[in-house]
């Protein structure tokens, strides 16, 4: 049995929702490899590569459109996202990674209402779902 941790949404009720738990394979455990954020004033797309303990990938649609400045980060075979900052209001507006080894992603963003720290000890970032249009309206983390 799995012990996941879903943690608040965040942002606003836009766009369509969406779950990358479709794109990964649930027989086992599959962790962020890679994720490719593009970002203007908010957060315009997130798309996140799953891998599985042996090596198999599993890429999740890009959630959000074309715009804004394109950032990807990768991580390494022992490295696990272990919090997420960001802003919200109406929208996704800032998010930004950090690993196990204290690797940090570039902040991606802008400011929006309120400032979100979300970390659990022990608990490390399996997928997210939300909602999305041309943008990322809203963000939830499970962990």
């Amino acid at each position: 049995q799995l012990d996941i941790l879903s943690g608040p949404t965040r942002g606003g009720d836009g766009g369509g929702p969406f779950t990358d738990l479709d794109a990964i394979n649930t027989s086992c455990i599959s962790i962020p490899k890679s994720i490719n954020v593009r970002c203007g004033s908010s957060v315009d797309s997130i798309q996140i590569t799953y891998q599985t303990a042996d090596a198999i990938s599993s890429p999740a649609p890009k959630r959000g459109g074309d715009g804004g400045v394109y950032y990807s980060f990768e991580l390494g075979p022992d490295e696990r996202i272990v919090k997420v900052t960001g802003s919200t209001g109406y929208l996704v507006d800032g998010l930004q990674f950090t690993t196990n080894k204290g690797k940090t992603s570039p902040y991606c963003g802008g400011t929006g209402a309120s400032n979100f720290t979300e970390q659990y000890p022990g608990y490390v970032l399996w997928y997210i779902s939300g909602r999305y249009g041309s943008l990322v309206d809203q963000i939830q983390f499970h962990w």
